[in-house]
């Protein structure tokens, strides 16, 4: 059965392998996109050349041949002239990096990087207008999971609002959006996350109905004034940051325990996944240890066991990536999404 939900998502060449940090190649991206590529949803995506449409095409036809793929080719000044020239004109005019923690992030330095990500709500809207008989339409990032940062393995799995609603009371009049892992956000300004940089909400998955958007839509534009008239810019984190807080009856803001997984929420319940989890050294030779232990391997415990001791002793924080299976049930706690 086909889900209602329709995901939307866009990829641009603005230079990334350029890029002072965070150098990626096209071609790392479109590896990055074969985990969107096999979601069971109809999907639409925003490119801007026609050797790139045939890319996506070929891997979204690959992985999930049996549902609708679309590709709209656009130019990247022509999406919206005028919002361009305001997003460049404050990047030249203001520097984005001068007062930042990490002055060579790339949305300190980087003005097209800057406005792909603030766009998303226009890239929706036109897929709403062009295609209005989904009850629900998501927005996600083209190289969401980064590969396998989160999620060990791509989902062949339908995302949907639907089974969203089935775990939660979600109202069909709001955006849906999730707040990230970190920490300590809640109580400051968004003048201060602006400068160190700290992201309480996240930008790589939003969802509503048409309702949801097109009041989004309203809120991003009085965002997008409201930055400029201050001469800053970042990415879309901190002006869905102020949607949220000038706005809070327009949205709802779920809880995440890690990057990547809000998209448990849309997955269908008990859907078993295989996922990447960190893990302190110490902690991993002391579990080792253990089991050498009781299977009275006991040379190799204690070498476990040595380990374990010189990682706790001169490298605590040293962590190791493990992949485990985990079911995705309905046990959400909502009350953790408050900022």
């Amino acid at each position: 059965m086909k889900s209602n939900t329709a995901l939307v998502t866009a990829f641009f060449d603005i230079n990334r392998s350029k890029f002072k940090t965070s150098k990626l190649d096209n071609s790392k991206y479109f590896e990055y996109f074969k985990f969107v590529a096999h979601l069971q949803n109809d999907l639409f995506v925003f490119t801007d050349t026609d050797e790139h449409k045939k890319i996506i095409e070929n891997i979204r036809n690959k992985y999930c041949p049996n549902f609708i793929t679309k590709v709209y080719i656009e130019k990247l000044d022509k999406i919206d002239e005028d919002l361009y020239k305001k997003i460049l004109n404050t990047f030249n005019e203001f520097d984005q990096s001068t007062i930042r923690k990490d002055p060579d992030r790339i949305e300190c330095l980087y003005p097209k990087y800057c406005f792909i990500n603030i766009v998303k709500f226009i890239f929706v809207s036109k897929i709403i207008n062009d295609h209005n008989q989904y009850n629900y339409y998501g927005w996600i990032d083209f190289g969401f999971n980064h590969g396998t940062e989160y999620y060990s393995t791509p989902l062949a799995l339908t995302a949907s609002v639907e089974n969203l609603k089935k775990r939660i009371n979600a109202e069909s009049d709001k955006l849906i959006l999730f707040k990230t892992p970190e920490k300590n956000t809640n109580n400051r300004s968004i003048a201060e996350l602006y400068i160190t940089l700290n992201t309480p909400i996240m930008g790589g998955l939003q969802l509503g109905g048409k309702g949801a958007w097109s009041i989004h839509y309203k809120n991003m534009r009085t965002a997008i004034n409201t930055f400029n008239s201050l001469g800053i810019v970042d990415d879309d984190q901190l002006y869905l940051l102020y949607c949220y807080r000038n706005n809070k009856e327009n949205y709802l803001l779920l809880p995440t325990n890690a990057w990547f997984d809000s998209l448990n929420y849309l997955l269908p319940i008990n859907s078993k996944i295989q996922i990447n989890t960190a893990i302190k050294k110490y902690k991993y030779y002391l579990s080792i240890c253990g089991k050498y232990y009781k299977n009275k391997y006991f040379l190799k415990a204690i070498a476990s066991l040595s380990k374990a001791l010189l990682y706790y002793i001169f490298k605590r924080k040293a962590k190791c990536r493990q992949c485990k299976i985990s079911r995705v049930d309905d046990n959400i706690d909502i009350n953790k999404a408050m900022l």
